[in-house]
């Protein structure tokens, strides 16, 4: 059973199901025809419902995705200027580095926290690595207006090294 919320004309109308927040658009031949807002019906075998998502809920998704990749990209593009080198990102660690990046930020934004420290480790063995991933770090918090943990930047600056020590041709 569902409960008109509108009509939008004879053979359409938005509905939602008793006993459900979602609502549904319903099509088939004359099922809107007469209905009032708040009246009951029972679509037959010859209609369809689809059910509505609330596109706020799914343009904010979007648009959280497409922040994430620009943010990526902006990132690829900083380490490249920053060390001078063109990275290939047809590689396995170039992918390794994108993927790192894009949960770096979402655990930014779920706020959970990394066990391990590598921060020593990698500022002494790798000191440009650690470098760079220094300034990418100070870049992301800028443009997500989010402070990165400290503990990222030897993660990310170990990704960086990786990507760094393959040639490119």
């Amino acid at each position: 059973m569902y409960r008109v919320t509108k009509t939008l004309n004879h053979n359409t109308l938005l509905a939602r199901k008793e006993n459900s927040a979602g609502e549904y658009l319903i099509m088939g031949k004359g099922i809107g025809f007469g209905k009032k807002v708040n009246e009951r019906i029972e679509p037959n075998e010859n209609c369809s419902i689809y059910s509505l998502q609330d596109t706020a809920v799914c343009d904010a998704e979007v648009s959280n995705a497409m922040q994430i990749g620009a943010a990526v990209r902006a990132c690829i593009m900083l380490i490249e200027k920053e060390t001078g080198k063109n990275i290939d990102e047809g590689t396995l660690s170039c992918n390794r580095l994108i993927n790192h990046i894009h949960y770096m930020v979402a655990r930014l934004r779920k706020k959970e926290d990394l066990k391990v420290n590598m921060n020593h480790y990698m500022e002494h063995q790798f000191p440009v690595s650690f470098a760079v991933a220094m300034v990418v770090c100070d870049y992301l918090s800028e443009y997500l207006k989010q402070q990165l943990p400290e503990i990222e930047i030897g993660y990310l600056a170990m990704h960086i090294e990786r990507v760094l020590g393959e040639e490119v041709e």
